[in-house]
């Protein structure tokens, strides 16, 4: 069965170097290329095993080829339940399509715990009857795989399943393709541009904000003083998180804000200075980080949908597709900034023409 259908993949190891770097995002080429190292990496190893064990015959039936074809049948086919690796003939081919629950999703009420239903929809079944979510290692012969579908489906047409709450990093990396919408989808933030945070001791301004910052739960802006390089957030479709208001509203005040707003928790952020001109400054900040972000592609949004429309190969397809959805979020994000900073000038207007 595996060597019948899993005769070919859109797997990264097998990219040229020049269609990585057209992603156009240094943080996933480096990651694609660690990703490749990595493979490289093993192989080394294990091909040295092998050559210990079986000096005159390693060579023979241990080639670099017949490794990446083996990981890569693990790495993109195998159910990962409960810290085990299970190969399922078919149960592994089904394509992705969102469910209900994907649809639903609002990143306003997201807890920020990962979905379970891959382990309500693929379990197994015992010799005595029983569903588990895991394969017994005392009954493995006579215990089978049970996949269940996940939404309706009418006689004749393809079954789908939704492949959960991931973004597009997996699909691209492992997979090949890349879902045509995706509410899991978000723009990683691991530092933003705030000169005036992390300054030299004696600072006082700047040791007054990194205080704020603490108190509020909020990592240190700025890359390298994030020496574990955790994310700060990761933004989704249109949202302007109370986190990146917190940063921009912070990174921007003076001494006078920052002892007015000592106290103040997230949402206060924007108000608790008393300035009108605070919240206003705080949504054009964002605007302009956005549009920073976005220039450091070499291609616009636009010139992405029109490569789109042309006759791409699918490695060029997947990368220009890739970092096109990475935009979107992006000028989604800003787009709600505008929108935000608008209704603010528009009623600070009409209350000065009350008066």
């Amino acid at each position: 069965y595996q060597r019948r259908v899993f005769f070919f993949f859109f797997f990264f190891f097998f990219w040229e170097k020049g269609r990585i770097r057209e992603v156009d995002m240094p943080s996933v080429v480096a990651r694609i290329q660690a990703g490749r190292q990595g493979l490289e990496n093993s192989f080394a190893l294990i091909q040295r095993i092998a050559r210990t064990h079986f000096p005159d015959t390693a060579n023979q039936w241990f080639q670099q080829k017949d490794y990446f074809w083996a990981r890569m049948i693990v790495d993109t086919r195998a159910w990962n339940l409960m810290g085990r690796k299970y190969l399922v003939p078919v149960a592994g081919m089904f394509n992705h399509a969102p469910d209900a629950e994907d649809y639903e999703y609002d990143w306003r009420k997201d807890t920020g715990q990962r979905s379970q239903k891959f382990l309500t929809y693929h379990r197994f079944e015992t010799s005595s009857g029983r569903d588990v979510t895991m394969a017994p290692n005392h009954d493995r012969s006579s215990t089978f795989a049970k996949v269940y579908s996940d939404r309706h489906c009418a006689a004749g047409a393809q079954l789908c399943e939704s492949y959960g709450d991931n973004d597009n990093t997996i699909y691209f990396d492992y997979h090949g393709f890349l879902p045509d919408w995706n509410p899991y989808e978000c723009w990683e933030v691991f530092e933003l541009p705030f000169d005036g945070i992390y300054q030299t001791a004696g600072n006082s301004v700047a040791e007054t904000r990194r205080k704020l910052l603490q108190r509020l739960g909020l990592q240190n802006p700025h890359t390298h003083q994030n020496n574990n390089q955790r994310r700060l957030m990761c933004l989704h479709e249109g949202q302007l998180s109370e986190t990146l208001l917190a940063y921009f509203a912070i990174g921007r005040m003076d001494s006078a804000d920052l002892k007015a707003c000592k106290t103040a928790t997230l949402p206060q952020l924007l108000t608790c200075s008393g300035k009108k001109s605070h919240q206003v400054d705080t949504y054009r900040a964002v605007e302009r980080w956005v549009n920073g972000e976005l220039a450091k592609f070499r291609t616009t949004l636009g010139e992405d949908a029109d490569l789109l429309r042309t006759a791409l190969g699918h490695e060029d397809r997947l990368a220009v597709g890739y970092r096109l959805h990475k935009k979107r979020l992006l000028q989604s994000v800003k787009n709600v900034a505008t929108v935000e900073r608008r209704a603010l000038k528009k009623k600070r207007n009409s209350l000065n023409d009350e008066l």
